[in-house]
């Protein structure tokens, strides 16, 4: 029988967060926001223990006295099969352990851990035209590929450039929402994720791979390794988080937070997500009243340098603009 998401559950992500804070982990979701493309920039933080986007989003608009009528969230619906099929996904996701990215070709920030948290200054925040964001689609459709699986083997390209050899591995981090049309609304953390293995295959490769990961319920396993707090206890996810920085190094984190329409309304959202020095890089992406937002961080341990992410998201965005019928 099917069963919709816990809410309860909730509180054993927040325990992954509590370590990754202690640590010196800026573990917060920043959303922006303005009323047209030359107005003035509202920003606020909100507790990735507590808000996944779309709640982040949403909590956002209350804070700043913002609207929320005829908000409309285009994601797709999750309910949530057996437990016993969501432990079958949790040992497949195991089974791929230890895996390694491709390292980045930064020099040394001094970056430490166990410091209090900063917000990440290497960031940047693109509102792409009504035009510009139609072509993208249009391309994505010309290779007969998701739209979100055209963006990331874009991002993957344009961030090469700051790779050790583009020939290795790179292993993105990719949420998945686990609202449904009940609980858009709802504040917590409501994702979990899949874990998409990129190295120079081809566009329709990739939007294969993000296929196959959604339908099989991989990211069901994922969710199961955010409640294990309530399983082993506080001691052993302390060691298991360090555990993971060795284990589990990604290129980065990839979210798509949908296509959001509210009539009357024109202000502009961006935002990006938390990111953790075994996942040092973040992107996010956003329909807006047709029109693209992409962003983009880099966590300080790679750089504190915001022309980086200048850089990275004009190349990202030059990429998904030329039409490349060879890909």
């Amino acid at each position: 029988m099917l069963t919709l998401i816990n809410m309860n559950k909730n509180e054993s992500i927040r325990q992954w967060f509590n370590i990754l804070e202690r640590e010196g982990e800026y573990t917060n979701i920043l959303v922006y926001a303005k009323k047209d493309l030359d107005g003035e920039i509202i920003e606020n933080s909100f507790p990735h223990a507590d808000y996944d986007g779309i709640s982040a989003i949403n909590q956002f608009l209350l804070k700043n006295n913002l609207s929320q009528d005829n908000i409309e969230i285009k994601i797709p619906e999750r309910e949530f099969p057996s437990k016993l099929y969501q432990w079958l996904m949790f040992f497949k996701f195991v089974s791929r352990l230890p895996y390694k990215s491709a390292s980045w070709n930064f020099e040394p920030t001094g970056w430490e851990p166990y410091k209090k948290p900063t917000t990440p200054k290497a960031r940047a925040w693109k509102i792409v035209s009504k035009k510009d964001t139609k072509k993208i689609e249009a391309n994505a459709k010309s290779h007969k590929v998701h739209l979100n699986s055209y963006l990331l083997y874009h991002l993957d390209l344009s961030i090469q450039k700051y790779l050790v050899g583009n020939e290795k591995q790179r292993v993105w981090f990719m949420p998945v929402s686990l609202r449904n049309s009940n609980d858009k609304g709802k504040s917590g953390n409501l994702v979990s994720f899949i874990d998409i293995y990129m190295r120079n295959q081809s566009i329709s490769d990739v939007n294969s791979e993000i296929r196959k990961e959604l339908l099989s319920g991989a990211f069901f396993g994922g969710y199961i390794g955010f409640t294990l707090g309530t399983l082993i206890g506080q001691t052993l996810l302390e060691k298991l988080v360090e555990l993971n920085h060795k284990m589990q190094i990604r290129t980065g984190v990839f979210t798509n937070l949908g296509k959001w329409e509210q009539p009357n309304n024109t202000f502009r959202f961006g935002g990006i997500p938390p990111v953790v020095r075994s996942q040092p890089f973040g992107a996010l992406v956003g329909g807006w009243l047709g029109e693209l937002t992409l962003n983009c961080v880099y966590h300080p341990i790679l750089t504190d340098d915001h022309t980086i992410a200048e850089e990275t998201l004009e190349n990202w965005i030059v990429s998904l603009l030329r039409d490349q019928k060879d890909i």
